[in-house]
């Protein structure tokens, strides 16, 4: 009856969480799962505004009785480029926290994962995760590796590793990821073909041998993508169309995600939602609008400069 009623009261105070910040889960892609963020900060602005940090925060749209919560806290170094980037929970306290280690090409060569208490101290609980990344001369990411929990570096057949291969104008052809757990493991390729007359590519991803989704993209003159478009090879049906705007100075300012019947998103917005971008007048991205169903989220952006 304890175990009952302890489950009941998680799934309450959960429920109760997810009501009062439904902009907090899954939102805002373009910020929860990008490896680096030069395209949402552009170094040489940060450089240049002299700016050290930025909390990110959300609310559901702008009445006054919505409260605010922190989101994410980006941390700069001297070149402007993101050195750590701090995560909050539903209820703005804070989570964990990314720590981005650099090499002199401004790379990030080593990600170090830890969990915060209330304090916003790094938890002697549990232990660091550590992620390393490996680059060939011309500075394009060629592995991705994960430690083991002892913080060590083990032999690929024993972890999580990704690696790319590229083709001659530097753009991914090829992706592998390996999954190696107790004994087992499993391989996902991802292989992309271009066209250059069309601005367009076409993908296909193997698990273990077999086919499970196939893609294409199309691009601008500048190669920016506009389109991508992928199918659920396994229940065939249409997973996710992903529509990408920008603006004359070549700034993302609207996404658009439209997800099929094939794309099995866990999210409230179920994988259709729309997100525009925001600047100021010297280039800063100060706010992200997030819509879905009936929802409008508003993230916005609070620069802190180096004293």
């Amino acid at each position: 009856m304890k175990q009952f009623l302890l489950t009941l009261l998680l799934l309450i105070s959960f429920h109760l969480n997810a009501q009062e910040n439904v902009c907090s889960c899954c939102s805002y892609a373009s910020l929860q799962y990008q490896q680096d963020y030069e395209k949402i900060f552009n170094p040489s602005l940060i450089k240049y505004k002299g700016i050290k940090e930025v909390m990110v925060y959300n609310k559901v749209n702008d009445s006054i009785g919505s409260n605010k919560y922190r989101e994410i806290k980006f941390r700069f170094n001297r070149n402007g480029l993101v050195k750590s980037k701090t995560w909050y929970n539903r209820m703005g306290k804070p989570h964990s926290i990314y720590d981005l280690k650099r090499n002199r090409h401004g790379k990030i060569y080593q990600q170090i994962f830890n969990y915060l208490d209330n304090l916003e101290q790094k938890s002697t609980f549990f232990g660091q995760e550590i992620i390393d990344f490996k680059y060939d001369s011309k500075q394009r990411l060629i592995k991705v590796k994960e430690r083991n929990y002892k913080e060590e570096v083990i032999d690929d057949n024993k972890t999580k590793y990704t690696i790319f291969e590229y083709d001659d104008r530097d753009r991914i052809i090829k992706r592998e990821n390996h999954r190696n757990y107790q004994n087992e493991s499993s391989i996902s390729t991802t292989t992309y073909t271009f066209s250059d007359s069309s601005y367009s590519c076409t993908y296909e991803t193997m698990r273990n041998g077999v086919l499970g989704l196939s893609g294409n993209t199309k691009y601008n003159k500048n190669w920016q993508l506009i389109l991508d478009k992928n199918y659920n090879e396994r229940t065939q049906n249409a997973a996710f169309e992903e529509h990408y705007e920008y603006d004359q100075l070549n700034r993302l300012i609207r996404y658009e995600s439209i997800a099929g019947d094939g794309a099995g998103s866990e999210c409230p917005d179920g994988g259709n939602f729309v997100d525009i971008y925001k600047y100021d007048k010297d280039g800063l991205l100060v706010g992200i609008i997030h819509k879905f169903r009936k929802n409008i989220c508003k993230m916005t952006f609070d620069y802190q400069k180096w004293q």
